[in-house]
C-alpha cells in the first residue's frame, strides 16, 4: 500500500525548509574577512561581495537629498576615476559604473588617500570614526552602475574598493592596495 502525504505536511516541510535557508543566509558573513574560493568581501561597514552570490540588484545608498552635483565614477580592475574629481560643497550624488569583470564597492572617506591606514590588505575602517567613514556604495556586479549621494563640506575625500578577494589559487588580492583608491576634493 502506498502512502500519500497531506498538503498540510508538504506545506510544513516548505516552511521548514524556507526558515532553514534564511537562518543560514543570516549566520552568513557580513564581510570584513578574507573568504574561499575566488570570492571577495566587501568592506566591514555590513556589506559583501561574493563570487556568484553577488545580488545583481542595486539599492541607492546615501541619504535622500536632492543632488547638487553629480559625479561619474568608473571603477575597474584595478582603479577608481572620479569625473569631475573637485566639485563645490553640496549634496553629491556619485553614479558608480562597474566597468571590471569583478565586484567593487566605493566607500567615501574624509581625509587624503596617504592619510589612510591600510591593515591586512584594507583601509582601517573602524579606526576612521564616525566623523571620517561617510558612507559607502555596497559591491556590486560587473557591467552594472549604483548610486549613491552625500552631503559634502569642504575638504579632502578619498574614494576607494575595501574589497579582498582570495584566488582558487590561494593569493589573497586587496583591491585598495592594487590602486582603487583616489583623492576627491570638496571646495567652498
Amino acid at each position: 500500500m502506498r502512502r500519500t502525504r497531506s498538503p498540510r505536511f508538504a506545506f510544513a516541510t516548505l516552511a521548514l525548509a524556507s526558515a532553514l535557508v534564511l537562518a543560514g543566509a543570516a549566520c552568513t558573513d557580513d564581510g570584513g574577512g578574507v573568504r574561499d574560493g575566488g570570492s571577495a568581501s566587501g568592506s566591514g561597514s555590513g556589506s559583501s561581495a561574493g563570487g556568484s552570490t553577488t545580488d545583481t540588484t542595486c539599492e541607492p545608498v546615501g541619504e535622500d537629498l536632492d543632488v547638487d552635483t553629480t559625479v561619474e565614477v568608473a571603477l575597474d580592475e584595478f582603479s577608481i576615476t572620479a569625473d569631475p574629481d573637485e566639485v563645490a560643497a553640496g549634496n553629491v550624488e556619485f553614479e558608480a559604473t562597474n566597468d571590471g569583470t569583478e565586484p567593487h564597492e566605493m566607500l567615501v572617506v574624509k581625509g587624503t588617500p596617504d592619510s589612510l591606514e591600510i591593515v591586512d590588505g584594507r583601509v582601517d575602517e573602524e579606526a576612521l570614526g564616525d566623523d571620517a567613514f561617510l558612507g559607502e556604495i555596497p559591491p556590486f556586479p560587473a557591467e552594472s552602475s549604483c548610486a549613491g549621494t552625500f552631503a559634502l563640506d569642504a575638504g579632502d575625500y578619498t574614494l576607494l574598493c575595501n574589497i579582498l578577494e582570495t584566488e582558487d589559487d590561494g593569493t589573497v588580492v586587496s583591491h585598495v592596495e592594487e590602486g582603487m583608491i583616489t583623492g576627491f576634493t570638496v571646495t567652498s
